[in-house]
């Protein structure tokens, strides 16, 4: 029998460099950008691909006898890729297609890291999915829907991006936000997504924790800190997306007096 796994694990090595080479582009125009209210942008550990099913498979195990030159992914992210995933898809769909003559179709969905795995887990079938943490991946392999080696299938242990910690602030940083001290002053209002729901909020939370960590001080200390922080989180949005989103555009009232 033809293995079923086969044509995703081919699919995941090519969205991988694929993947790779767009957010590398993306990131140098980031870098030009400039922000106009306070946002703390977490470390961002971005991970591709893990085949969950195998796509055009009924509930007997049988691939379903469609054209063989038709190919139905459903393709799981975080939210904050979905931007450049509009880019991606169409040109790989296109590539694919001249290079191997085959049809695909995506069917996306996007939320936040942890949020997705949980969908996985709770029955949305995915055929590939790229989380923002190799935790929520670990989760994956834990419920048996991926198999423990995944990351082997791809180049760079399946790690597409790697970014840093960094504060955004207002237009002519009103506040003087120069530290991540800074941001445990009174009068500073924070915004962060949720870390039990987006996996680049959890990587803010510990890139708080490892500014005190990393400078000789106990974890005690770290928790205290970050503690401080989070009391001047006045929201926090479900994915990084919505985070983006409400800086981005303003939406908040307090954010006028930052």
């Amino acid at each position: 029998m033809r293995n079923k796994r086969q044509p995703t694990w081919k699919l995941n090595r090519y969205i991988t460099k694929q993947v790779h080479t767009r957010t590398v582009k993306a990131c140098q125009a980031i870098r030009s950008w400039g922000f106009i209210s306070l946002f703390l942008a977490g470390v961002s550990l971005s991970i591709v691909m893990s085949a969950c099913s195998s796509a055009n498979v009924d509930n007997t195990g049988n691939r379903i006898a469609t054209s063989e030159r038709d190919i139905n992914l459903t393709f799981v992210s975080y939210s904050v890729t979905k931007a450049a995933y509009e880019q991606i898809i169409p040109q790989f769909v296109e590539k694919w297609k001249k290079e191997h003559n085959q049809n695909l179709k995506f069917t996306e969905s996007y939320d936040g890291s942890g949020s997705q795995t949980l969908n996985v887990i709770d029955g949305l079938e995915a055929d590939v999915i790229h989380l923002s943490l190799a935790l929520d991946v670990d989760k994956l392999v834990q419920t048996g829907f991926i198999q423990s080696g995944w990351e082997k299938e791809a180049p760079n242990n399946a790690i597409v991006t790697q970014s840093v910690g960094a504060i955004a602030t207002r237009e002519g940083n009103p506040k003087n936000i120069k530290t991540w001290t800074d941001l445990t002053r009174p009068g500073v209002s924070v915004l962060t997504a949720n870390p039990k729901t987006s996996g680049g909020a959890r990587w803010n939370f510990l890139s708080l924790w490892g500014y005190v960590t990393k400078t000789g001080q106990d974890e005690k200390q770290a928790l205290d800190f970050t503690s401080k922080v989070y009391k001047n989180v006045l929201v926090l949005p479900k994915t990084a997306h919505n985070a983006s989103e409400l800086f981005l555009t303003n939406k908040l009232n307090y954010f006028g007096n930052n």
